[in-house]
Formats: C-alpha cells, sequence, structure tokens
C-alpha cells in the first residue's frame, strides 16, 4: 500500500504537470489548425457573405454556409422547377428489361452445358 501511495505521489510530483502542459500544448495547436482552416474557408469562398443580415441587398436572403452547400450553389429558385433528364425513365422497366436478355442467355449456357455432360 505503501507503494501505490508513492506512485501516486510520483505520478502528481513528475508526469501530471508534464501531461498537463502536453494536453495545452495540443489544444492550442487544435485551436490554431481550426483557426486556419476556417481563414481559408473564407479565402476559397470568396464574396459569399458568412454572416447573416449583412447582405448588401435585401431581395435575396443571406444563407449559411450550410444552406449554400445544400443548395450546391444554386441560389436561383428557378432553376429547381427544371426536370432531370432522367425523371420521365421508368428505371424498374430499363431494369426489367435488361433482366431477361441476360437470363435468356443463362438458361441457354445451361442448356448447353447441361447436353455437353449427357451427351459424352
Amino acid at each position: 500500500m505503501v507503494e501505490v501511495a508513492s506512485a501516486a505521489e510520483e505520478y502528481k510530483r513528475e508526469y501530471r504537470p508534464e501531461y498537463e502542459c502536453l494536453k495545452k500544448s495540443l489544444a492550442s495547436a487544435q485551436s490554431e489548425q481550426k483557426k486556419e482552416q476556417l481563414e481559408c474557408l473564407r479565402r476559397d469562398m470568396g464574396s459569399v457573405t458568412l454572416d447573416v443580415g449583412t447582405a448588401k441587398d435585401s431581395i435575396s436572403p443571406v444563407l449559411d454556409p450550410s444552406d449554400f452547400i445544400l443548395t450546391q450553389g444554386t441560389l436561383d429558385e428557378e432553376d429547381e422547377d427544371t426536370d432531370s433528364d432522367t425523371d420521365d425513365i421508368d428505371h424498374r422497366v430499363t431494369e426489367e428489361s435488361h433482366k431477361e436478355p441476360a437470363f435468356q442467355n443463362f438458361v441457354q449456357e445451361s442448356m448447353a452445358q447441361y447436353w455437353k455432360r449427357n451427351n459424352k
């Protein structure tokens, strides 16, 4: 029990201060890295307004960066009404049209293998 108490004192005296110093150093480095990433993001986004309520024209609402990402950079609502090139395709019918020839090939190959085995 004396050795456990001695080890605990040694930890508090020698290792704990070093651990605290390393922990603070890591937190500082992570904070600095976040600041650098945020600055790079601001440079990359250019003229996009990041602060709510600071838009130059009051006609268009100011969006958060996450809103900008969700709209994929298209802020025009008119574009949302346009249909995709694949909206008129019934994908189930297309898939079925590929399955039937593949199944026919499988049946033919199976029959050919069956006849080869039985005719030997």
